[in-house]
């Protein structure tokens, strides 16, 4: 599968959750990279991987501001904001990366099998610096009326 391919997948895979899910209204940028955006340098950012395997194996890696993650929360759980914690705001973006990867992955393929892993927040700032120090071929930056949503494609060689 092309990379180009595996980007407009992963594009419309987190435009139907999220604004179905969510009702978030996105933006998607072609021009723009996470470094300029200044995606890694957010404070609060939130970051989630989960792994699969199938004709094509390898994970993706999901960083959503932990703001725009209580705005989620509070729409989808119908919650005042007062009331969200970080195990919310932790079950929004598992729940958002497995929706992504599962949608994009029968989307492209409906004929394969692809076994999901389980979704696993990652904490501290090395996993932002990885990908920042080597940035993905396949990456979809999306932006909300409330922040920026990166979501990187990583194949197995």
């Amino acid at each position: 599968m092309m990379m180009k391919d595996m980007k407009a997948a992963m594009t419309a895979s987190i435009s139907d959750v999220l604004e179905t899910m969510f009702y978030m209204p996105l933006e998607f940028e072609d021009t723009g990279d996470p470094e300029s955006r200044g995606v890694f340098d957010i404070s609060d950012l939130r970051v989630c991987r989960l792994f699969f395997k199938g004709k094509i194996s390898g994970h993706v890696i999901m960083m959503i501001p932990e703001n725009l993650l209580v705005s989620m929360a509070v729409d989808f759980m119908g919650e005042d904001r007062e009331n969200i914690r970080r195990m919310h705001t932790d079950g929004i973006i598992k729940e958002v990366v497995n929706m992504v990867l599962g949608h994009m992955l029968s989307n492209q393929d409906d004929k394969n099998d692809f076994h999901l892993g389980i979704p696993e927040i990652l904490e501290g700032r090395e996993p932002v610096d990885a990908v920042r120090l080597n940035p993905p071929e396949c990456f979809v930056l999306a932006e909300s009326v409330e922040g920026l949503v990166l979501s990187v494609l990583i194949l197995d060689d």
